[in-house]
């Protein structure tokens, strides 16, 4: 069974995910003050979500090694997990980016940014160049 999702999906929930922030911090200060005082409590609870979510993607990890359950089920739950894990430790932030560990985060965004340029990108480029079968050296 094919446990890979496919790169339309991948892009789709990236692109929910960019919008979510998008809108969220385009209505930034229209939001009530929970929303917008970092270190408060409805933030922090946020981010403990989140890390939850970022947590359920690594059970992922232990589900592969020990073969409980479904691989591609447990793909897509990393994926989905992970995803909205990194939004909601995002929106903790409450636009605070000028500080070290949210400069931390954007970094982290730009790696993330980066795995599926490569993985939507260079895996077309690369399938190219390993799909061909070359001649022997006789």
């Amino acid at each position: 069974m094919k446990t890979d999702i496919g790169n339309r999906f991948l892009l789709n929930l990236l692109a929910i995910a960019v919008v979510v922030l998008v809108f969220y911090f385009m209505g930034f200060s229209t939001l009530g003050s929970a929303w917008r005082q970092p270190g408060g409590t409805f933030l922090y609870m946020v981010a403990v979500a989140g890390a939850l979510l970022l947590l359920v993607s690594l059970v992922f990890l232990v589900a592969k090694r020990t073969g409980h359950g479904s691989p591609r089920f447990w793909f897509i739950a990393h994926v989905v997990a992970a995803t909205m894990g990194s939004v909601l430790v995002t929106i903790h932030t409450a636009r605070a980016f000028d500080e070290a560990p949210a400069l931390l985060l954007l970094a982290l965004a730009g790696l993330m940014g980066l795995g599926v340029w490569a993985r939507v990108h260079l895996a077309n480029r690369m399938d190219e160049t390993f799909a061909t079968k070359r001649g022997g050296f006789a």
